[in-house]
């Protein structure tokens, strides 16, 4: 059995009216059946249930993210029963497990536990006043050239790489812009990341930054990061990602095709692309392995002070 994964479709719409699609595509196989885990994860101290944690096989496009109660369903081959799962989130410590092993210990519908990490207070940093406030990225707002995620592709990311002066950078904001959005409220998680040899490598963040908009169509959202006192030395990564179902009444495993067409027809969300400008790094699932495609650019970039 074969199955292929459509992970992001960009468009570029020319007064000719010609178009050129290009689908990254995803394709495996698969030579037994797939087996799906279901399970709850909450809080070892409080029991209490954890909204969108990653759950995933590293470095396969084989992912998820749990629901606002903490339910998880996660299709995985049986064929990589020697593989690792990690199940991660910000604030809590990451378990990793042999595939096999975990199947072994956790029948279906079991709860799993996550204990929460142990969080270093910030070193108080003091800042000098003659910093400077730049704009790091892209500011595009071309709405004939656009990028955008798979429908309902719970745990992928979208992001850039931001160069810097290899100095103490501040991040203050992280501003995108929508071109077009089918979706009555949108709601993504906001990850920072440092970088080796221009990849995302750890979260930089100690708490979750989280951004939903009601009723918004097009135009920028931005979001204020100055509480989170991000303080980066070298090049880094900001992303987006899909963390909750935007349209219950698409199915999570909508075929290839289909969401091609719904996005030829204009449903669903997308950012504005620029034919140039820093990488664009996504990845197509929860703990999966990240990509670049060097151009287009996408319309993402941040305001910091050095």
């Amino acid at each position: 059995m074969v199955q292929s994964v459509l992970i992001r479709e960009i468009k570029f719409y020319c007064m000719s009216k010609l178009s050129l699609f290009v689908l990254l595509l995803s394709t495996f196989s698969i030579v037994s059946f797939a087996q799906t885990i279901n399970g709850t994860i909450a809080d070892l101290q409080t029991k209490q249930v954890l909204p969108f944690v990653n759950i995933g096989i590293v470095g396969r496009d084989v992912g998820t993210v749990s629901d606002e109660n903490g339910h998880f369903a996660l299709s995985v081959p049986n064929i990589a029963s020697t593989d690792t799962l990690r199940l991660s989130m910000v604030g809590y410590t990451t378990q990793i497990w042999v595939l096999a092993d975990f199947l072994q210990k956790h029948e279906a519908q079991s709860t799993i536990y996550l204990t929460p990490a142990n969080v270093e207070l910030a070193t108080v940093t003091i800042r000098p006043h003659y910093l400077k406030t730049r704009i790091l990225g892209s500011e595009t707002e071309n709405k004939a050239f656009t990028a955008g995620f798979k429908i309902n592709d719970l745990g992928s990311e979208l992001g850039v790489l931001i160069k810097t002066k290899k100095t103490p950078t501040f991040v203050r904001r992280f501003n995108c812009f929508v071109a077009h959005n089918s979706y009555d409220t949108l709601f993504f998680r906001v990850n920072i990341y440092d970088t080796q040899n221009g990849k995302p490598t750890h979260n930089l963040l100690s708490q979750n930054v989280f951004v939903e908009k009601v009723g918004f169509k097009s135009g920028w959202i931005s979001i204020d990061l100055t509480p989170y006192n991000i303080e980066v030395q070298n090049d880094f990564v900001v992303s987006l990602e899909w963390v909750k179902d935007l349209d219950p009444n698409v199915p999570k495993d909508i075929s290839t095709r289909e969401a091609q067409r719904k996005m030829r027809r204009g449903e669903g969300l997308s950012f504005s692309v620029t034919p140039l400008g820093a990488p664009i790094l996504y990845r197509k699932a929860s703990q999966g392995t990240w990509e670049k495609l060097i151009a287009p650019s996408i319309g993402f970039n941040v305001e910091v002070e050095y």
